[in-house]
Parts: structure tokens; sequence; C-alpha cells
């Protein structure tokens, strides 16, 4: 195709249309051209659902004026663009779009504009249909929305994919937060100069919460997010909002280390500061930690905890605070590697307590010291502890654990450990930590040996002796 435009140079019937893909059509710079004169009866794909667009090396513009015609694409409600180099602005108004992906747009630098125009001409709010947004490898990509967001509406959105975006620095404006009720899944991935998700604006016409007093928001339906790879990540919501994620089962932070003021609080909130104690459970089931600065895991995100993996997280000295680590019956999957700093799996005490907080705990573990106490991880099937220096300790001494489903168990250079693990006579596992000096760090004496052991394969531990009860 040598044509530069679709409208009006070739000859087709766009009011026809209801679905259209292009793929390879070099020299094509825009769909319409409205700076030619146009019969009257000249139609704008005014009826065009779908239009899926590849490959197309030369396309600048869905249309190629700043503003589009009136009914461009209006019923547009699947878009997908990929690999068009030079495209700059979608210009899309957004009135019925359900579901947009772009990809491999090296040039892009905003998907919605929304101007007063926008509203005036459509009676529903903008992107009040959206349902999924997939934005990957858009190097100047700058603006999700450009304009004021009052609007705007996301009432309908449910999954968010934004992944290598490497000029954005925020998501959304924090105003619309509230319209986000429907929202399931939220990914930000490799996106290197993202400061924040969501921004508080002061062209958003809104009216701002009280410097003094938390501005709580709900994110009813949130099950699932994702924050990886964001080197400039300081904060998920402004200095006085919270977030309030009732639904939230699958949490991964990775590899954002400025990102020392987000947690989850009582009420399991994401807010700006790590909260002081954690009282309540959270519906956490999977988290995933690594590449972070955090002192301590928020105990509540560990309440209901189901899978974790924790790794290059060097500030942290223990996993688990005593006080908390016998309620974890549907731990299944536990895996900590490259943690430098981390002495026990299972900590002496919760050191994110106040110290009123920490002598009442201390008083509890010294009479769950006294009392010997026997404790059962029932679903634990692996556990795996890897590199990790100055780990002694997997629990403290007076504490006998005991997996009867671990299936798979390995432990890597952990030099200093003492803590063992022996196996019974109908194959359960023992943990068990005695008075023993643990070995020096400078490697003077032997390390402790590595171990890997599957329940499947004919390699046994150290037979558990049972001791006698001490009089």
């Amino acid at each position: 195709m040598d044509q530069k435009n679709l409208i009006p140079t070739v000859d087709l019937d766009p009011e026809g249309l209801t679905s259209l893909k292009l793929r390879d059509c070099k020299g094509l710079e825009c769909l319409a051209d409205t700076t030619k004169e146009l019969p009257p009866t000249t139609g704008m794909f005014t009826n065009l659902v779908k239009l899926v667009l590849r490959n197309m090396n030369d396309l600048k513009m869905l249309c190629n004026i700043g503003e589009p015609p009136k009914g461009f694409l209006q019923n547009l409600e699947v878009l997908e663009v990929e690999e068009c180099m030079d495209i700059v602005s979608l210009y899309l108004m957004g009135q019925n779009i359900k579901k947009l992906i772009v990809k491999d747009c090296r040039k892009l630098q905003e998907v919605f504009l929304i101007d007063k125009l926008s509203k005036e001409e459509n009676q529903a709010q903008l992107l009040s249909h959206l349902d999924s947004l997939w934005l990957m490898s858009l190097p100047q990509l700058r603006w999700i929305l450009k304009g004021p967001t009052q609007y705007v509406s996301l009432q309908n959105l449910k999954v968010v994919m934004i992944n290598e975006c490497n000029k954005l620095e925020s998501l959304f404006s924090a105003s619309l937060i509230p319209s986000l009720r429907l929202l399931e899944e939220l990914w930000m991935i490799g996106c290197d100069n993202l400061e924040t998700v969501f921004l508080e604006l002061e062209s958003d016409g809104e009216t701002k919460p009280n410097k003094l007093l938390a501005s709580a928001q709900i994110l009813p339906h949130l099950q699932k997010l994702h924050l990886c790879g964001l080197k400039n990540l300081s904060s998920f919501v402004p200095e006085n909002y919270f977030i309030i994620v009732p639904a939230l089962n699958d949490l991964e932070v990775v590899d954002c280390p400025r990102l020392t003021n987000f947690s989850i609080q009582q009420e399991k909130l994401l807010q700006s500061k790590l909260p002081d104690k954690d009282n309540s459970e959270s519906s956490i089931e999977t988290l995933k930690l690594g590449g972070l600065v955090w002192r301590h895991i928020p105990v509540v995100v560990l309440t209901n905890i189901q899978k974790l993996e924790v790794y290059d997280c060097n500030s942290l000295t223990y996993i688990f605070p005593m006080i908390h680590f016998r309620n974890l019956p549907q731990l299944w999957s536990l895996k900590i590697r490259r943690c430098e700093n981390v002495e026990q799996i299972i900590g002496d005490d919760d050191m994110s307590a106040s110290s009123s907080q920490r002598h009442d705990q201390l008083d509890e573990t010294t009479a769950v010291k006294n009392e010997k106490q026997i404790v059962m991880f029932p679903e634990l099937d692996e556990l795996h502890l890897e590199s990790l220096p100055s780990l002694v300790s997997f629990n403290p001494m007076g504490f006998h654990l005991i997996f009867p489903s671990l299936i798979s168990l390995e432990i890597h250079s952990c030099p200093r450990m003492i803590s063992s693990f022996t196996m019974d006579s109908i194959s359960f596992v023992h943990a068990q930590t005695k008075a023993v000096k643990a070995p020096p760090l400078d490697g003077t004496t032997p390390s402790t040996p590595d171990i890997t052991w599957r329940s499947y394969i004919p390699t046994s531990l150290p037979r558990y002796v049972e001791e006698a009860d001490e009089t």
C-alpha cells in the first residue's frame, strides 16, 4: 500500500466496517486525512468496533490533525497497536473503548488526551467502559491520561499492566481512585522513572484532602498487586491518602529500593508510612519481596500467608516474629535467599513493636520457652534457605517444630546455622535448636553442611531421637 491514508484515498466503505486489521502497510501515515475536502457522505469508521494495527512503521496518527472529526471511531471497543514505531499520540477520547493494548511503539508519548470538548460532546464519562489496559515497551510514554481528570471515570477497569515505560512518572491521578472499584489486577514492571502509582495533581479540579487528615479510599476488588523493577518508586499513594484493599491475596514487591514508606495497615491499608503496630488479619496468601530495604515485614501481611518468598532484602534480621509464627497453619512454601543480615528465620521478638509491647511479648515468649512448645506446620511442603551468611537459627531454643507434610528441604550456603533437621520413623521432619555456639564468620571452623532432601528420593536426614523430659 503506497497511499498515506485510507480516507479519502482508498475506495472503501468505512461505515460498513465493524472490524479492521492492518499489518505491514508501508507508507500509510494515518487512517483519515481531514485536511482534504471530504464529500458529506464520507464515513469516519463510525461503526468500527475492533481495530488492530501491527508493524505499521510509517503510521504517525490515527487522524492526521490534532482533533479528530465528529464520529471518528466513536464506537471503537478494542484497539491493539503493536510495533508502530513512528506513532506519537493515539488521541483517543475513550467514549466506548473497552480493551486497549499498545506495545513496542518507540515514539508514543500519550495515550488518552482529555479536554473539555471531549466532555461536552459526550454525555457519558470518558473511559467509563475501559475494562483492561496493557501498555508495554513504550520508552517515550509520559502520560496515560493527559488533561483534567474530572471528566474521567475508570469504573469498569479490571486489569492494568504497565511494563517498561521508562519515562512514565505515575499511573493515574489520586482523584481517580474512587472510580477504580472493580480493579482486580495491577502490574507495574520495569518503569525506571516511576515515582508514585497514584499522583496528587493540582489540575484535577477536585477538593484536596486536609493535610492534617488522612483520606481513606477503597479498592474493594483488588486481588493482585505486583510492583517490580521500579528503581525510583518511593510511594504508592500521596502522603495523606490511605488505600483499603480487603480482597488482596497476591502481593509482589521486588527491586524497589526507594520504597521505604509502603505497608499494609491494620485494616489492610496501603499507606505512606510504616505502621507502628499490626493487629488485624490480612487476606494475602502469596507474598514475594525482593531487593527492598525494609527492616521488618509487617506482621499483618503474614497472618494468612500460604506462600512466602524473600530475597535480596539485606536490612532484614529475621522473617517471622516469635509472637506470631505459631499462627501459620496454612503456610505451604517458604523460600528465603540472599539476605545478608538475616540471623533468624523466627526472631526472638517483634523488633517493630513499641517498648511496652516488646516487654509484654518477651514475657509471653519466656513463658512459651519454659513450656518447651511443640509447634506444627501442618501444610508446609517446601522449605528452601539459600545464601544466608549470617543465619544462626531457624527456630529459637525451646521450640520443637514438626513438619508432617514436608516434601522438599534445601539449605545451602548457610555456614553458621546451628538448627538441626531430623526425620522420625513416620517421615515427619523435626527442627530443633540447641545451645551450641554458632561458627564464626571468619571461616576458621568448618561451616554447617548443605542439605538437599526430598521425601520421594531415598536420601535420609539424621534420625530423630526423642529426648527425655527434663525434670
